[in-house]
């Protein structure tokens, strides 16, 4: 995720108390990388209402070869 050149997200999916977001990492090589953001509210005192992330995920992606079709 260091020195990307373009990062797209997605719509962010919330359920209750937790939300998940995909955000496409192009690379400066012009590869891209698909990871999956999941947060939960928090409900503490120093921090009601705040989203904080729980994990990242790395989401494999297919890229097929067009010129072999």
């Amino acid at each position: 995720m260091l020195n990307h050149k373009l990062a797209e997200y997605s719509p962010i999916e919330i359920s209750g108390n937790t939300a998940t977001q995909r955000v496409t990492i192009t690379g400066s090589d012009g590869s891209a990388s698909v990871y999956l953001f999941e947060l939960s509210r928090q409900d503490t005192p120093t921090c009601s209402g705040c989203w904080l992330t729980d994990g990242v995920s790395f989401v494999p992606t297919r890229q097929g070869n067009l010129t072999n079709i």
